[in-house]
C-alpha cells in the first residue's frame, strides 16, 4: 500500500444536537492513515451527521477534531482538503466526465499542466477513460459513481469521505464497485471514512467499524470481531443474528451454563457472568446456526429446539424458513433440507455459536 498523506485524524468527545434532540454523544475515535473506517448504524443513528462534522458542513456543538495534531474543527470546508463523495453522485449535468473531474482541480488553482495528467491517471484508475468525453445522463449510476470516486481520489486528499455511496445502485452494481472501492484503497493507500446501513459493506470494505445507535457509540472493532464478538444484542441483531430469543439460566458452573429457550435447553461453554429469574437473558443465534434434524447428535434433546414451519423461501442452493416455536417465538434459519409450511420441525442449536446477553444489552 503506498504512503498515505494522512498520519492521525483524531476525533474527541464530538456531540451535536438539533432543536434539542442529540444526534451525536460523546464521539471518540482515532483513524490512522490508510485506514479505512465504516460509520455502521441505521437511519438517524448519527453516522450522517458525524461524517458532516468531519467535512465541515455542520459545526459541532461540542469536541475537537484533529488531523495530524492540527485542530482543523474550526476551519471551512474548502480549507480542510477532504475529498467527498455522496449518495447522489452530485455530478455536473452540463460538463463531460473530463471536465468533472478536473473541476476541484481547477477550483485548487492547480497549474494547468498538472491538470490533464491527473485527471487521467484517476479515470483510468476507476477504469473510465474510455467514457472521458461523454456527459453524465450517457452514463450508467454505476458509472456515474465512478465519476464521482475520480473526483475525489484525483484532489489527493488526506481524507476520502464516503456517504452511502453505493446506496442508489442495484444489488450487482453494488457488489462491483464494493469491490472496485476496495481495490483503490488497497492500491492508493486512501485514508477514508464510510457511511453505510449495509453491515456486508462494512464488513468487506472496512479496516474497522463503529456501531452507533441513538448517537452513540457502542462498538469499535474489526469486522471479524464484530461479526464474531458483538458487544450486546443489539449489535448482534445489526451484525446478523436474526434470533434473539428471551431465555432463562437454569445452571451455571465452572464457566459452563445451561440455558433454558423456546422450549428447548442449550448448554454453553466459556459464560463469565449471566443474571438470573425468567426474561433477564437473550439468546442471540445466526440463521445459519441452526440445524434441521440429524439425530441427538449423542446429546439427546440437549440443544434441541421444536418447532413448526410457517414460511418458507426458496434462495437457490437453500431454504430460508421462518419457523414458531415455544410460546409463540419466531425462529429464522437456513437449511438444505426439504421443508414445506406446517412441518413440525426438530431444530439443534449449535452451542459454540450461540451467545447469551444481558437482557438490556
Amino acid at each position: 500500500m503506498p504512503d498515505p498523506k494522512l498520519r492521525h485524524l483524531r476525533i474527541e468527545g464530538v456531540s451535536k444536537s438539533f432543536g434539542g434532540q442529540v444526534a451525536l454523544s460523546d464521539f471518540h475515535l482515532d483513524v490512522l492513515g490508510g485506514e479505512f473506517v465504516a460509520l455502521l448504524g441505521p437511519s438517524g443513528c448519527g453516522k450522517s451527521t458525524m461524517l458532516n462534522c468531519l467535512a465541515g458542513l455542520l459545526p459541532l456543538g461540542a469536541g475537537r477534531i484533529t488531523l495530524d495534531d492540527r485542530r482543523i474543527d474550526t476551519l471551512p470546508p474548502e480549507r480542510r482538503g477532504f475529498g467527498m463523495v455522496f449518495q447522489n453522485y452530485a455530478l455536473f449535468p452540463h460538463l463531460t466526465v473530463r471536465r468533472n473531474v478536473a473541476f476541484g482541480l481547477h477550483a485548487r488553482k492547480t497549474p494547468s499542466d498538472e491538470v490533464g495528467p491527473r485527471v487521467e491517471r484517476s479515470l483510468e484508475q476507476v477504469r473510465l477513460t474510455e467514457h472521458a468525453d461523454r456527459y453524465p445522463s450517457q452514463l450508467s449510476g454505476g458509472q456515474q459513481q465512478r465519476v464521482a470516486m475520480a473526483r475525489a481520489i484525483v484532489l489527493e486528499p488526506p481524507l476520502i469521505l464516503m456517504d452511502e455511496p453505493l446506496s442508489n445502485l442495484d444489488a450487482q452494481l453494488r457488489t462491483e464497485l464494493r469491490t472496485e472501492l476496495r481495490r483503490l484503497h488497497q492500491d492508493l493507500g486512501l485514508t477514508t471514512v464510510y457511511v453505510t446501513h449495509d453491515q456486508s459493506e462494512a464488513l468487506s470494505l472496512a479496516d474497522r467499524i463503529v456501531i452507533l445507535r441513538s448517537g452513540r457509540m457502542l462498538q469499535v472493532g474489526t469486522p471479524e470481531e464484530v461479526y464474531t464478538q458483538p458487544a450486546g444484542a443489539y449489535v448482534a441483531a445489526f451484525m446478523g443474528y436474526r434470533n434473539l430469543l428471551p431465555a432463562q439460566l437454569k445452571e451455571a458452573r465452572d464457566g459452563r451454563a445451561t440455558v433454558l429457550l423456546a422450549g428447548g435447553q442449550v448448554e454453553l461453554d466459556g459464560v463469565d457472568r449471566t443474571g438470573d429469574g425468567v426474561g433477564d437473558l437473550v439468546a442471540a443465534i445466526r440463521p445459519e446456526d441452526l440445524r434441521v434434524g440429524g439425530g441427538s447428535g449423542g446429546d439427546g434433546d440437549r440443544n434441541l429446539i421444536r418447532c413448526r414451519a410457517e414460511v418458507v423461501e426458496y434462495q437457490g442452493n437453500e431454504l430460508v424458513v421462518t419457523a414458531e416455536a415455544a410460546a409463540g417465538l419466531s425462529l429464522q434459519l437456513r437449511t438444505r433440507e426439504r421443508v414445506a409450511p406446517g412441518d413440525e420441525l426438530s431444530v439443534r442449536a449449535d452451542p459454540a455459536r450461540v451467545l447469551v446477553f444481558e437482557a438490556a444489552s
